[in-house]
């Protein structure tokens, strides 16, 4: 049992590093969608790396929510924080 928890990680640290990279090094119009598409590639890495796919294809599903949700939600907030900031004069 203790062998499965990198493989419940992987995913999860798979979509960090892909929504960071995307989201600092892709251009604006293509981070969300590269984001997803390669969060798409680790989940499917994942699934067939810890061999779940001899038990069941729901664990794909599994494996693509993480993978994907925490790649955007990931993606997003660098864009937020790398958002120039306007200064605001009070008039």
């Amino acid at each position: 049992m203790t062998g499965a928890i990198p493989f419940e990680v992987f995913p999860i640290a798979g979509g960090l590093l892909v929504g960071f990279l995307s989201g600092w090094l892709a251009p604006p119009r293509l981070r969300f969608p590269l984001a997803g598409i390669l969060a798409t590639a680790v989940a499917v890495a994942a699934f067939v790396l810890s061999g779940e796919f001899r038990v069941s294809i729901e664990f794909l599903v599994f494996d693509l929510g993480q993978a994907v949700g925490v790649a955007l939600v990931t993606c997003l907030l660098v864009q937020l924080r790398h958002r120039p900031r306007r200064l605001r004069l009070p008039l």
